[in-house]
């Protein structure tokens, strides 16, 4: 998820939770040391400057991540910013 996508998600919730939940894709996760996750530099940053945790959904743990999804998904107003902010309006 890029920083802009990430912003608008944030804006959309209105807000910045404790903890974000994220699949294991390299753009979040980029490996695993003695049982501990390693996450990308930049999302480490991103993470430091709004404030919150990342965390790690367990491997091939999609249902956990898709009832985060749905969260999103559900509310119409965080569905039509994030719309918005793909497209280039606002």
């Amino acid at each position: 998820m890029s920083n802009r996508r990430h912003i608008a998600a944030l804006e959309a919730i209105d807000g910045v939770p404790s903890e974000i939940l994220y699949d294991r894709m390299k753009t979040a996760v980029i490996g695993e040391t003695t049982g501990s996750i390693v996450y990308n530099r930049a999302l480490i940053d991103f993470a430091r400057h709004y404030s919150f945790h990342p965390k790690a959904c367990g491997p091939y743990g999609a249902k956990t991540t898709n009832e985060e999804q749905l969260f999103l998904r559900g509310s119409p107003d965080a569905r039509a910013r994030l719309r918005d902010e793909e497209s280039g309006m606002r």
